[in-house]
């Protein structure tokens, strides 16, 4: 127990942790690289997702279409005459 207290406590440079703050505020920001490639990976989700959204959209409603002309019973053709 006594050799406890023979223990100093350590000094700090005054200016370590400002530092140390500094070298984490530099490796923290990304490279340009890698923010393109980040904002085209994004668009492209987007636009992806729009496009399924859109898509999706219009089998919907060719299937609400579709699906009103069988139960009135209509013809689908756009014949006149029968030839």
């Amino acid at each position: 127990m006594k050799n406890l207290e023979k223990i100093k406590r350590v000094e700090v440079s005054p200016f370590l942790f400002t530092r140390i703050q500094e070298r984490i505020k530099i490796s923290r920001e990304a490279p340009f690289v890698w923010k393109l490639t980040f904002a085209a990976a994004s668009a492209v989700v987007l636009v992806l997702n729009v496009s399924i959204m859109l898509k999706s959209n219009e089998d919907k409603e060719e299937n609400a279409l579709t699906e009103m002309v069988s139960s009135m019973h209509l013809s689908t053709f756009n014949t006149l005459y029968d030839e």
